[in-house]
């Protein structure tokens, strides 16, 4: 039970730089939507089910990090509504 104890109370120690990398990374899955964008343009038209539950999910989180004034959270989020969004508009044309 003390090593599970002193593994958590490591991860805590680490909470913020696990959430600059996971806010790093999901920027990066969220900016790979303009790639599809794109494609939506130039080549044909992908999936729009994703994006959509993306810009819900994002949404959620926008105002979450609103609520309890995360930037960690708000700014990727935002990312992702704004390119999600970017998506769907290509699908549509």
């Amino acid at each position: 039970m003390g090593f599970v104890r002193c593994d958590l109370m490591e991860l805590e120690k680490h909470s913020k730089l696990f959430g600059r990398i996971g806010g790093i990374l999901v920027t990066f899955v969220f900016a790979s939507f303009l790639h599809q964008a794109y494609l939506n343009l130039v080549v044909s038209k992908g999936s729009i089910l994703v994006p959509i539950a993306a810009t819900i999910s994002c949404s959620v989180w926008v105002l979450y990090g609103l609520a309890t004034n995360q930037k960690c959270i708000f700014v990727p989020n935002m990312l992702g509504v704004i390119c999600s969004m970017i998506y769907i508009i290509t699908w549509l044309m």
